[in-house]
Formats: C-alpha cells, structure tokens, sequence
C-alpha cells in the first residue's frame, strides 16, 4: 500500500526523492565499504608492480578485503591513507575508475550514450525513478527534486537516453535552478561517468566519516540547506 501522503505530495508535485547507494548497487556499482576496498585493492596492485611481483588479481582483492575487515584502521584511516599516495587529482580519477569498473569492463567498446540502456534494464529501481522524473511536471504534479547521496550519474545517464531534458544537475551551493527543470542535488559530490577532466574538486566530495560529520554539523553547508 501507498501512503496517502505519498500519494497526494505526487499529485500536488511536491514529492521530493532521497536516494542512496541502494539506487545504484542494482547496477554494480560498488557501495561504501566496496568502494574503498577496491580503491585499496587497485593501491596494492601497484604496490606489487612495482616489486615486480604479480599475483593472481581475485588472491589480491580477497587479501586486500581480509586486511580490511580484520585491520583495527578504520576506513577514514586507509581513505587517508590512499589520500596521501596520489595527488587531488589522481584521487577523483581512481575513485572514477573504481566507481564505474563493472559498467566499463562490462561493456568494452561501448560508447557512453550505449551503455546506460544495459543500466535501466538491469535495474528496476532505477526504472521506477526514471519514470517518476518523465511523468512529472514540475510545480504542478509528481517530482519536486531529488537528493542523491551518490557520487554516480546513472540517474542522468538514464533520463538522457530516454531524451528527457527536464532535470539538471546540482553540485555546488552557488548554481540556481532552472524553472520547469528537476533539480538533481548531489549533496555528497558528483563524480559523472566520463574520463575527462570536468574541474571537480577533492574539497566538493564528502568523502569519508571525517567529512560526513563536518558537513553534517556545518548548518550553512549548501547540501543541508537544501536538504
């Protein structure tokens, strides 16, 4: 059953959509915890390159999640860690890398404007979003916003290969909303799915407990204002 307050905030268009990394593991892409495991999985490979030693890679992503899990480090402390190692740069393209390895490996040769097809297909939580989002009209019926969590941009990625253009997205406190337009506010920072340098910056992502919790008690950080 749907509530009726759910149902009548869709009708009067003031349903705002919160989401987190539960949207996009239907896709694989990897939560939290994953995340950095495959982070710390890709530093030991290097690790091991450059000792000229190459064990299997599924021994090595098991050692790295074992060395995780039973390490008294907390996650904060092995992200600081893998901070330290590369540059503010290297670290957005290692998370992007991270982020989206199964979709790329999944589809090798695929173009961008491709593979978000296989993503909607695959993920029915996804398909439900997105056609909340086309069947909106802003102000007047169905979606008011959306607050993402992610760092991914499946949701754009689907609406665009749909042909929608009633959205935009909304990473930074000084970008305003376009009326008629669903604002998609990623509130924890957007890393998009493309290899290009797009200026994101190391300081716009909440990354990590120590972040969560500075963000959480700033009351003028953007992302709480708009939550």
């Amino acid at each position: 059953m749907i509530p009726e307050e759910l149902k009548e905030a869709y009708q009067d268009g003031n349903l705002a959509l919160y989401l987190g990394a539960g949207v996009s593991v239907e896709s694989r892409i990897p939560d939290w915890k994953k995340l950095v495991i495959m982070m710390s999985f890709k530093r030991n490979e290097e690790l091991m390159a450059e000792s000229r030693k190459s064990p299997y890679p599924n021994y090595l992503y098991a050692i790295s999640q074992w060395v995780i899990e039973n390490n008294e480090d907390s996650l904060d402390t092995i992200i600081s860690k893998l901070n330290r190692h590369y540059s503010k740069d290297q670290f957005i393209g290692i998370i992007r890398e991270t982020l989206y390895e199964s979709i790329t490996s999944s589809a090798p040769g695929d173009s961008l404007t491709q593979i978000p097809r296989d993503i909607i297909r695959k993920n029915s939580t996804l398909q439900s979003i997105v056609k909340l989002c086309k069947d909106s009209r802003v102000k007047e019926k169905g979606v008011s916003s959306v607050i993402t969590y992610n760092y991914d941009n499946l949701l754009e990625s689907a609406l665009k290969w749909i042909e929608s253009d009633s959205f935009e997205s909304i990473i930074r406190g000084d970008l305003q909303t376009t009326p008629g337009k669903i604002p998609i506010y990623h509130v924890h920072g957007y890393i998009p799915f493309r290899a290009i340098n797009d200026g994101i910056q190391m300081e716009q992502l909440v990354f990590g407990e120590e972040s969560y919790h500075l963000t959480a008690q700033d009351a003028y950080y953007w992302g709480n204002i708009v939550q």
